[in-house]
């Protein structure tokens, strides 16, 4: 099932034209990122760190490519994911929070190696939330990213920032 807005659909853009590079879908946004990053990153030496980081990175995207979502970018500490684009299921939602879940259970091994390894407490935090984005490629005419922007997204970082 397709969760795309008609384009009839009224818009808030004050009479300015809809984005040719993007379309209304109503998708289920994830964000992840690592708990205290910043102070957790000092106690690195830097090659350390993106070593962490890329094992944390591998933790995080295969729950979500194993349902189908789509990573939309790396936020130096985190991601952000999405579900319902640009292919949409039913259930992505349930998609969603199920990723989430194998992302927390995943990250386990990785938590206690870097405790036993370095003496440190290394999580991570999701916040997931479903609403309407405008979905597509975005940004200057010579650099684009496939990525979702509108409300739904600002709600759910902001929910994994209090998470």
């Amino acid at each position: 099932m397709e969760n795309v807005m008609p384009s009839s659909m009224p818009t808030r853009s004050s009479g300015r034209s809809r984005s040719s590079r993007g379309e209304r879908r109503v998708l289920s946004l994830l964000f992840c990122d690592v708990v205290s990053s910043t102070s957790l990153a000092e106690q690195f030496d830097p090659e350390e760190w993106v070593d962490i980081m890329n094992e944390a990175f591998e933790h995080m995207t295969a729950p979500i490519l194993r349902y189908e979502g789509t990573v939309g970018k790396f936020t130096g500490d985190g991601l952000m994911a999405f579900f319902g684009a640009p292919v949409s299921h039913e259930d992505d939602p349930e998609r969603a929070v199920r990723a989430g879940l194998e992302i927390l259970d995943g990250i386990n091994e990785l938590r206690e190696s870097v405790r036993q390894d370095y003496g440190q407490d290394f999580n991570v935090r999701i916040g997931i939330n479903t609403g309407l984005v405008v979905v597509g490629d975005v940004g200057s005419s010579a650099v684009t990213e496939y990525t979702a922007m509108g409300d739904a997204v600002n709600v759910a970082a902001r929910m994994e920032q209090t998470a």
